[in-house]
């Protein structure tokens, strides 16, 4: 029996998922926006070097978004309604992002 070792980029895969989890995000989100971010390297033309790291950095950027949770649940409160409540904001706008 042969035993296949996982490689690093299948491990933050995983973790990534737990990500989602953590954050109440429809399970594969942070696979999806990596998908994404791939598919946009490519179609700029990126070179194969640039492409894995565009790959691993962007899978790292959605795992790295639970490390704040404990100091912005400290602050906000229930970061899963606070995440709710940000989703339906314009970003674009000061009065809407500063809004009480």
């Amino acid at each position: 029996m042969q035993v296949r070792t996982c490689g690093v980029a299948e491990l933050i895969a995983a973790v990534s998922l737990a990500a989602d989890i953590g954050m109440a995000q429809p399970l594969e989100t942070g696979l999806a926006v990596c998908l994404v971010a791939v598919e946009l390297a490519e179609r700029l033309g990126y070179e194969p070097g640039l492409m894995q790291r565009t790959f691993r950095l962007a899978l790292l950027q959605h795992v790295g978004c639970t490390v704040a949770a404990a100091p912005v649940a400290a602050i906000m409160g229930d970061e899963q309604v606070m995440r709710a409540h940000a989703a339906t904001l314009d970003f674009t706008g000061r009065a809407e992002m500063f809004r009480s």
